[in-house]
Parts: structure tokens; C-alpha cells; sequence
């Protein structure tokens, strides 16, 4: 069931920390980080380094939740 995408892709829109528990190959698709971080921002935590790099899905995360900037790559801590 963790494999099936359309599970985790709903999973993260209820309860954005789902992601943690998503395999790696979900934590890197771009819907399912966009839909974890769109519910709570802190779920950047959880998604791979590459989508902590993507500036649309860290704006989203930051935007819900202030915190996030913790998780993001740090090219964005730079950027403050």
C-alpha cells in the first residue's frame, strides 16, 4: 500500500507528517511533498534533499508554517 501513490498522495493531504512514513520515492515526487507541506509546512522535513532545494514547495511550507525554514536546504537559509 505504501507504493501506491494516489494512498500517499491522500494521506499527506489529511496529515501532512504521513510523508515520514512514505518511501523514498514518494518523499522526492514533487504532488505528493507539495500536498504534505500545503497541510503542514514542518513535513519539509520528511521530503528528500531535492524537493528541501525546490523554492515553490519551501514557500508553501513557509507560508503554513514559519518553522519550516529549519528544514529547507540551507541555499534558502542564506536567502532570509
Amino acid at each position: 500500500l505504501r507504493q501506491d501513490r494516489d494512498l500517499v498522495l491522500l494521506a499527506a493531504q489529511r496529515n501532512g507528517f504521513a510523508l515520514e512514513y512514505a518511501p523514498e520515492a514518494m518523499q522526492d515526487d514533487r504532488g505528493v511533498v507539495m500536498a504534505a507541506v500545503r497541510n503542514n509546512g514542518l513535513a519539509l522535513r520528511f521530503a528528500s534533499p531535492d524537493k528541501r532545494k525546490d523554492g515553490e514547495i519551501v514557500k508553501v511550507a513557509i507560508k503554513s508554517r514559519p518553522m519550516a525554514l529549519e528544514f529547507a536546504d540551507d541555499v534558502w537559509k542564506e536567502d532570509r
